[in-house]
């Protein structure tokens, strides 16, 4: 008899252990996944940065050429196919690179920002998994029940001793209720 008993209880808590050690892995390599995912955008910083500035100010390049009305194409690619942006969206980007509010060195620390910020809602995701798993928000709703004043008619009213419910839109015949 206590050995069946004891089986039991052993096989139990080895399951127990198991579950705990999945958990627990589990949640090193998700943390695993976020530093190298960080770490990876990070290295690149630099060279996205250099390339999108490189950009802007081949659009500057171009844009001083359409405006001197030059035809000479040296180094412009052609922009004949290409999808064209809003105009003001352009000047204003083009402004703030002559006014050197853009520079490469704003790009990445926009970059980085961008990075940091994605990692600290990340961060706190990985926090709270188990309320996610719940169904059970961060943040409370709050439930509001509002009195319709225009739903005057009782045609379409269902009767019960506790309550009376009354559908926003009246409900088809023929159409089971429960």
């Amino acid at each position: 008899d206590d050995i069946t008993e004891i089986q039991a209880s052993v096989k139990r808590a080895l399951q127990s252990c198991c579950q705990q050690l999945r958990v627990h892995l589990t949640k090193k390599h998700a943390e695993k996944d976020l530093r190298e995912r960080r770490s990876r955008l990070v290295k690149y910083v630099p060279d996205v940065s250099r390339s999108l500035f490189g950009l802007l100010n081949q659009m500057k390049v171009r844009r001083e050429k359409e405006d001197d009305g030059s035809d000479d194409e040296g180094g412009v690619s052609p922009t004949n196919k290409r999808l064209r942006v809003d105009g003001r969206s352009a000047a204003d980007v083009l402004r703030k690179l002559d006014s050197k509010e853009i520079t490469e060195l704003t790009i990445k620390k926009n970059l980085m920002a961008a990075i940091e910020a994605q990692g600290a809602k990340e961060d706190e995701e990985a926090v709270s998994p188990s309320k996610r798993r719940k169904g059970i928000s961060a943040e409370p709703q709050p439930i509001f029940l509002v009195h319709l004043p225009s739903l005057e008619s009782s045609s379409n009213d269902i009767q019960h001793p506790l309550f009376t419910f009354r559908p926003i839109r009246p409900i088809p015949n023929g159409m089971p209720l429960f």
